[in-house]
């Protein structure tokens, strides 16, 4: 299943380097770069991962940054919210059928 993202942006060259270093082994996702609206709501996107902890340290080397820290959810998989590096709001989610809530 391919997923379509629609990504606004000033600095398209930025945001297109940082999306294809991210997804380069997720070859099934359509990112579209586009000049910002004037009223920009804000629609969080879930896109499914192999691997979020891998994909947590590409966010912040590649000037990201992780907004909602890995969290479980308990017997179906773990999420992130991020922020791209021009502020785009984003989420990851990870399918694991073993995922357990954190002990406090």
């Amino acid at each position: 299943m391919t997923e379509i993202i629609k990504i606004p942006g000033t600095n398209i060259s930025i945001l297109k380097k940082f999306y294809d270093k991210l997804f380069e082994d997720y070859k099934d996702k359509l990112l579209i770069f586009t000049p910002p609206e004037k009223e920009n709501k804000k629609v969080t996107h879930y896109i499914t991962v192999k691997d979020i902890d891998k994909c947590i340290e590409k966010i912040r080397q590649l000037g990201g940054k992780i907004v909602v820290e890995k969290t479980p959810v308990p017997r179906m998989g773990y999420f992130i919210e991020a922020e791209d590096p021009e502020g785009n709001y984003f989420g990851l989610w990870q399918e694991d059928e073993d995922a357990e809530l954190y002990d406090e």
